[in-house]
C-alpha cells in the first residue's frame, strides 16, 4: 500500500523522517520523501552494486530501490511486515530505500541538531550530514544528494523514469 507523503501537510523544512536498521536509527529529510510504501515486487538488475535490488514500479512509474541495510554494510535480514520503502524525490527523479521500519510513520521535529557525524560506519560518513535526537535517542541524518547520486543510482533513476 502507498501511502502518498505531501509535503504541504508538513511546511516546515526542519521536519525528518526517521527510520530503524537494527537498533541504529537515520532520519531523512522530509523535503525529500514524495511517498511511503509497503514491500513492492522488485525485479532485480544484473550487474548492479548488491545493495541496489532493483526496480520497482510505483503508480506507473519505474524506481530503482536500495537495500539501506546493504549500503550501510550492515548483515542482509530477509524483509517482514515491518519492512518498509521510503520513496525520495530528488531534482525530479523519483528512488526507494528500504529500510526495516518507521520511527514514526509521519515526520518529526527534532529535539537538538548538530553536526556530529559518527564513526561507527568507517567509509560511509560521506552519507551523513550531522545528529538529531529523536524521542532522546541519537539519528543520524543521510544526505540524500550523496547518497542517490554516487554508483550511477541517479543515472539509473533518470534512465528508467
Amino acid at each position: 500500500m502507498l501511502m502518498t507523503y505531501e509535503l504541504s501537510q508538513y511546511p516546515d523544512n526542519e521536519l525528518f523522517l526517521p527510520f530503524k536498521l537494527d537498533t541504529d536509527i537515520f532520519a531523512v529529510e522530509s523535503r525529500y520523501v514524495s511517498a511511503i510504501s509497503n514491500m513492492l515486487l522488485i525485479s532485480p538488475l544484473p550487474g548492479t552494486p548488491q545493495y541496489l535490488k532493483g526496480i520497482a514500479k510505483v503508480e506507473g512509474q519505474i524506481i530503482p530501490v536500495i537495500d539501506m541495510r546493504l549500503k550501510m554494510c550492515k548483515e542482509y535480514r530477509p524483509y517482514n511486515d515491518d519492512t518498509q520503502i521510503i520513496m525520495l524525490s530528488l531534482e525530479g527523479v523519483q528512488s526507494g530505500l528500504i529500510v526495516d521500519t518507521l520511527i514514526e510513520g509521519r515526520p518529526v521535529y527534532p529535539e537538538y541538531l548538530d553536526g556530529y557525524v559518527s564513526d561507527r560506519y568507517p567509509g560511509k560518513n560521506h552519507y551523513f550530514k550531522g545528529s538529531i535526537k529523536i524521542n532522546g535517542s541519537p539519528a543520524m541524518i543521510l544526505d540524500c544528494k550523496k547518497l542517490l547520486m554516487e554508483d550511477e543510482i541517479f543515472d539509473l533513476a533518470q534512465l528508467v523514469s
